[in-house]
C-alpha cells in the first residue's frame, strides 16, 4: 500500500521500518483501546509501537477524538482527562476545525471578514512547557524499561 503517509515516513525516516498501520483508517475499537492506554498512563511512543502506527499518528488521532468530544458537548476537563492532551492543544484543534472568521465593522460600517490564523509556527511558552513535560514523562518510561531490561 503506497500512500502519502508511507512516502512521507520513508522520506523523513530513512532506514527505519514503516509501521504496518500507518495511514490506515481507525476503528472505533482501536479508538477505545487508545483512550484506555492513555488512561493507564502509557506514552504516545509506547502506544505507537503497540498499534503499529507513528507517534504523530497517535497524537493526531487523540486530537481528532478531542474535537469529536467537543462537538458532542463534552466539557473541557473531561476531554483533557480522556485524551491526555493539554487544553492548549485541544483549543488549537477546535480553532483549526472551526476556521474562525469573526466579523468586525470597518470605519465605513461595512462588515469585513477577519481571518485569524491560529496555526502559526510560533509556539507559546505554555506549549513549550507542555512539550517538555511530555518529554520528561517519556524519559521516565525509558528509564523504567531500561531498569526492567537490566533486571531480566
Amino acid at each position: 500500500m503506497s500512500n502519502y503517509f508511507i512516502e512521507t515516513f520513508k522520506k523523513n525516516n530513512p532506514g527505519l521500518p514503516v509501521p504496518p498501520n500507518i495511514g490506515k483508517k481507525w476503528s472505533s475499537q482501536e479508538e477505545q483501546l487508545l483512550l484506555e492506554k492513555i488512561k493507564c498512563g502509557l506514552s504516545c511512543f509506547n502506544i505507537s509501537e503497540e498499534f503499529g502506527r507513528t507517534e504523530c499518528g497517535i497524537k493526531s488521532r487523540l486530537k481528532q477524538i478531542a474535537y469529536t468530544l467537543y462537538t458532542k458537548g463534552t466539557d473541557m476537563q473531561t476531554i483533557i482527562d480522556k485524551t491526555g492532551l493539554t487544553e492548549t492543544v485541544i483549543q488549537e484543534k477546535i480553532n483549526k476545525e472551526n476556521s474562525i472568521k469573526p466579523k468586525i465593522k470597518s470605519t465605513k460600517r461595512k462588515n469585513v471578514d477577519l481571518e485569524i490564523n491560529l496555526s502559526s509556527n510560533i509556539q507559546t511558552q505554555e506549549q513549550i512547557q507542555d512539550d517538555i513535560a511530555e518529554i520528561k514523562r517519556d524519559i521516565k518510561q525509558i528509564f523504567k524499561l531500561l531498569q526492567q531490561l537490566e533486571l531480566a
